[in-house]
């Protein structure tokens, strides 16, 4: 109770050019811990494909230039 009483003194403390900013602050803040935690949702579950073989041939040598 005394950290929300010495913010409400702060609050009243900033000097009106200042008001904006710190409203904008304490909404971020505010909107932050009262948003509760979104549960995180499965994926849905992917089927496998069997995979199809291909032709297997030797590569041909990479060969790199050198300057």
């Amino acid at each position: 109770m005394r950290a929300r009483i010495l913010c409400h003194l702060l609050v009243s403390q900033i000097p009106e050019r200042g008001l904006s900013e710190a409203l904008e602050s304490l909404f971020e803040m505010w909107r932050f811990y009262r948003e509760p935690v979104p549960e995180m949702i499965e994926p849905p579950r992917r089927e496998s494909i069997p995979a199809k073989l291909g032709a297997t041939y030797d590569r041909p040598p990479f060969h790199i230039a050198e300057d």
